[in-house]
């Protein structure tokens, strides 16, 4: 949807761009984390906490602060794109969650092309 709106605001030179924010620490976490782990309070803010490759939640003002930053002068060059303020979680977690599969999945031979097929020309040779 961003790209979308990006593209058809471009002509009026208006920028759209997205803010995919990680888990923030608000007063919802507080009381989620009270309602549901009562007694055990900062043992599941901290098993929440270090999810999040950097180990801790974000602050709000560091969501506003994207926002912010989106909204200036300093990124009238940006349009169309989705910025993950999630401490890593997007990028950093999964490219570790893909580097754990790949380490456990069978080899393949890899064939490269020349090695699949001989070439035309090596046929007319």
């Amino acid at each position: 949807m961003t790209y979308s709106v990006a593209r058809e605001f471009l002509a009026q030179r208006i920028r759209c761009n997205a803010i995919l924010p990680g888990r923030v620490h608000t007063p919802f976490v507080d009381g989620f984390i009270a309602k549901n782990y009562p007694g055990r309070e900062a043992e599941m803010f901290e098993k929440l906490s270090k999810a999040v490759p950097l180990g801790r939640m974000a602050e709000p003002e560091e969501i506003a602060n994207a926002a912010l930053f989106l909204c200036s002068d300093e990124a009238s060059f940006v349009t169309g794109t989705a910025m993950p303020v999630d401490g890593g979680t997007i990028s950093i977690r999964e490219a570790s969650a893909q580097e754990r599969v790949s380490s456990f999945a069978p080899r393949k031979n890899i064939l490269s092309r020349s090695e699949r097929r001989p070439s035309r020309r090596s046929i007319s040779k």
